[in-house]
């Protein structure tokens, strides 16, 4: 076996060409699996956590679309603060989740109206857990409140001089606080919530709302004038006792972040779609048609080789060991220029944080192992024509 090693090496210096081709071409492979499979874990995990702060930012920010009696005068509207003095039945939401029609989700029905408490005036808010609607998503952005409790802004929590677990008295009935909101240094710092029914039986309003707040669907591409059309169109033929209002910023900037993430995906996709089955084909095919030329041109040696008593594992050996030992330095090599490559290129490729792109020790491994294993497989069948050819027949001249 020292014997087949050192001829191994020597046809390695002898023929440099035919080595650097195998050992490019591995390292290529490698380094683009390496970079790209590096920028799809950190994809997703980019993608879970943009999902998670999407939630939790929509539900500190409130959502997109307000609902309000068609009735309602919007300059009234607005100039009361956002308190519809009008009213709709709450069974208005059995038609918005009935069906597919309607563009939005995380239905919130509300009741809302300014009253006073301990002498101060706060908006009173009846509020009701988030429903979807079909075929979206089921997850509750709101929970609601829970009944014959109350949760206070920080500015009402203060004038009462109560905290979570007290007792206070609103609209004549006694109530638990249940939660006091941090301080937010907007309106919602005077706001007091409570169960639905509660808020109902309390502003003696039973079954009523003044206010539906929703969620627009992320998938529209339209421009913002046209996607308002399609939600009071949907409305008009459900539910045409409402109107609603499109906070812009807000939703746009839910469409930029779900695009954003989708192009990025895109790149990933494309790659395991397009390179992923090159790369697994091409390489094998590279490596297997490199060995097959070799063979040819060393027919003679093979010829000589096999007169002088070397055996046929020995004549393969050289064959599948020299693929073996030049796929193991081409994946090394690649594994490093594809770990440089996540380092410096991949931020701005994949345009995620450098600390998310870290290539795992698995991954790397997997890598190394992986396109050693497919070089030694690429190699088997030119080895085997090699040990197959009769000495003679070997030496004889084309």
């Amino acid at each position: 076996m020292p014997g087949v090693c050192a001829l191994i090496l020597k046809e390695l210096r002898f023929r440099p060409v035919n080595a650097a081709l195998i050992v490019l071409t591995v390292a290529a492979a490698s380094g683009l699996v390496v970079f790209y499979q590096s920028g799809a874990s950190a994809l997703s995990e980019h993608a879970a956590q943009a999902e998670d702060a999407t939630r939790r930012i929509q539900k500190a920010m409130g959502s997109n679309l307000t609902l309000i009696p068609a009735s309602t005068d919007l300059a009234d509207y607005y100039d009361a603060g956002g308190v519809s003095p009008d009213t709709v039945a709450d069974s208005v939401i059995d038609r918005l989740v009935a069906q597919d029609a309607v563009s939005m989700n995380h239905l919130i029905l509300m009741l809302e109206a300014r009253v006073e408490l301990a002498g101060r005036p706060v908006l009173f808010t009846g509020i009701a857990a988030s429903q979807h609607t079909p075929g979206r998503p089921k997850k509750k952005m709101n929970d609601g409140v829970e009944p014959g409790t109350l949760e206070l802004g920080s500015a009402v929590a203060e004038a009462l001089g109560v905290a979570t677990g007290d007792s206070v008295e609103v609209l004549g009935e006694t109530m638990r606080v249940a939660l006091v909101y941090v301080p937010k240094g907007t309106a919602e710092d005077l706001r007091v919530y409570a169960d639905l029914a509660d808020a109902q039986r309390l502003l003696d309003r039973p079954g009523q709302i003044n206010k539906i707040e929703a969620l627009d669907c992320v998938s529209c591409q339209d421009p913002e004038q046209e996607a308002l059309t399609i939600l009071r169109t949907e409305l008009a033929s459900v539910a045409p006792e409402l109107q609603v209002q499109r906070e812009a910023d807000v939703a746009n900037a839910r469409v930029l972040q779900r695009s954003v993430l989708a192009q990025q995906s895109g790149v990933i996709e494309r790659f395991h779609g397009v390179m992923l089955p090159v790369i697994l084909i091409g390489v094998p095919i590279v490596i297997g048609a490199i060995t097959v030329l070799n063979v040819r041109d060393r027919r003679g040696e093979i010829g000589v080789l096999r007169a002088l008593g070397k055996g046929s594992i020995s004549v393969g050996v050289l064959f599948f060991g020299k693929a073996l030992l030049l796929a193991l330095l081409g994946a090394l090599l690649g594994v490093a220029a594809g770990w440089m490559l996540v380092v410096f290129r991949g931020p701005g490729v994949f345009e995620v944080g450098t600390d998310s792109l870290r290539p795992g020790a698995v991954l790397l491994v997997s890598v190394v192992a992986g396109a050693t294993l497919f070089a030694a497989l690429a190699a088997v069948l030119p080895a085997v024509w090699a040990v197959t050819q009769h000495p003679a027949d070997a030496m004889r001249e084309d």
